[in-house]
């Protein structure tokens, strides 16, 4: 694949035209836990549910979650993520279109599945601490990364 995008690349200097330049990357995500989570008497039940998370700029998010009036620059899609006997992840998602800088990922792993509000946890959800989970985009480039949960919400 590489080689028919550098054959394509010189047809379009050959021709005078310049090559689109990339100015989003994407990130391909899977999901864990931390032994601390895993081994905690405070998780009610097994590691397999919906994940409810979203990605920020890193500039936009402190100590305690996402700064007033910040927006996260996209929402994680992840259900039936099951990490029971894995250390991470089968599933994966990759998202898309992210344009080039430093991101934070927050969120947390609904296990029961319960009709609650779905932009908290409640207690015995595995949750993030809101600098465990960094990342860099690069324009063209995909970068792999685990969502780590590290520990209970109680």
């Amino acid at each position: 694949m590489r080689s028919i995008s550098f054959v394509f690349g010189l047809f379009l200097l050959s021709c005078g035209a310049t090559p689109p330049v990339a100015t989003t990357g994407s990130v391909k995500l899977k999901f864990a836990v931390t032994d601390g989570v895993r081994n905690n008497p405070a998780l009610k039940d097994p590691l397999i549910g919906t994940v409810y998370g979203a990605i920020y700029l890193s500039e936009d998010v402190g100590i305690t979650g996402p700064r007033t009036n910040s927006t996260a620059a996209a929402d994680i899609p992840a259900t039936a993520v099951d990490v029971r006997t894995a250390m991470a992840s089968e599933a994966e998602v990759v998202i898309e279109g992210l344009a080039a800088g430093q991101y934070t990922i927050l969120g947390y792993f609904d296990l029961d599945n319960n009709p609650g509000n779905p932009s908290r946890p409640d207690s015995g959800d595995p949750a993030a601490y809101p600098r465990t989970n960094l990342f860099e985009i690069k324009a063209g480039e995909q970068t792999k990364r685990t969502f780590v949960f590290d520990f209970i919400y109680n």
